[in-house]
């Protein structure tokens, strides 16, 4: 019997907690704060797109430490699945980095307005 590879779920999940979060948080700043109605929105869409950044990070950091596991205590040869599975990791990075840095909790851009 043959092991096969297991899919990349936590990859995928990590990619799409990132992408939520940006469409949450892009869709609070599109809202903003002009008044108390778009403030109800608004505020609601931040805080839930912080919520899925973080998981999106905590599940990122678990699959690449996974990964990196499998990589070291594997066969010689990695396996096909490892590429996406690094792929799927480092586009995940990529939308967290860039929500990170134009949604910052503190200072110029942070929703504290």
């Amino acid at each position: 019997m043959t092991r096969t590879s297991s899919p990349p779920v936590g990859a995928v999940l990590t990619l799409a907690l990132a992408a939520g979060a940006a469409v949450l948080l892009g869709a609070a700043d599109a809202v903003g704060f002009r008044s108390d109605r778009a403030e109800s929105l608004s505020t609601p869409a931040w805080l839930l797109g912080w919520v899925l950044l973080v998981w999106a990070v905590l599940v990122g950091v678990v699959s690449a430490a996974h990964l990196g596991h499998r990589l070291l205590t594997g066969p010689d040869r990695p396996s096909a699945g490892a590429g996406v599975r690094s792929l799927l990791l480092l586009a995940g990075a990529a939308v967290v980095t860039a929500e990170v840095s134009t949604h910052p909790l503190w200072g110029n851009g942070s929703g504290a307005g």
